[in-house]
C-alpha cells in the first residue's frame, strides 16, 4: 500500500489527524465485526481527509467505500454515524451482483436523506 504525503496548514492539521484517525477505526471496525478480506486503505482523496476510500471484499463482493465528511462534529458522533451507514450499506442485498464487480458505495457525514 502506498502512501499520499500531502503539506497542509497548521491549522488544517488536527482535523486531518482525527479524520484520519476515525479512518482508521471504521477500518478496524470493518475486520472486526463484518470480517472483510482484501481490505486496501483508508486512503485519503484531499489533504484534509475529508474524503477518503476503503477497498474490501464482504462476502464474496468487492466493495470500494467512498467517504465524504462534509461537516466536523464530536469525533464520536460522527464515528457512531459513519459506522451506522457502513453497516447499513453491507446489509443491501445485491440481487443478480456479478462475483468481480466493484460495488461503490458513498458514504456522507452528515447523512443525505
Amino acid at each position: 500500500m502506498s502512501q499520499v504525503l500531502y503539506v497542509i496548514g497548521e491549522g488544517s492539521t488536527r482535523m486531518a489527524d482525527e479524520l484520519s484517525t476515525l479512518a482508521l477505526d471504521l477500518k478496524n471496525f470493518l475486520v472486526k465485526y463484518h470480517r472483510v478480506t482484501g481490505i486496501q486503505g483508508p486512503t485519503p482523496l484531499s489533504a484534509d481527509w475529508r474524503n477518503w476510500e476503503i477497498y474490501f471484499t464482504h462476502r464474496g463482493l468487492k466493495r470500494h467505500n467512498i467517504y465524504h465528511v462534509q461537516r466536523q462534529d464530536p469525533i464520536a458522533t460522527m464515528y457512531q454515524a459513519m459506522r451506522a451507514d457502513t453497516n447499513g450499506e453491507l446489509l443491501v442485498r445485491i440481487p443478480n451482483a456479478q462475483q468481480n464487480a466493484l460495488l461503490e458505495n458513498e458514504i456522507y457525514y452528515p447523512p443525505h436523506g
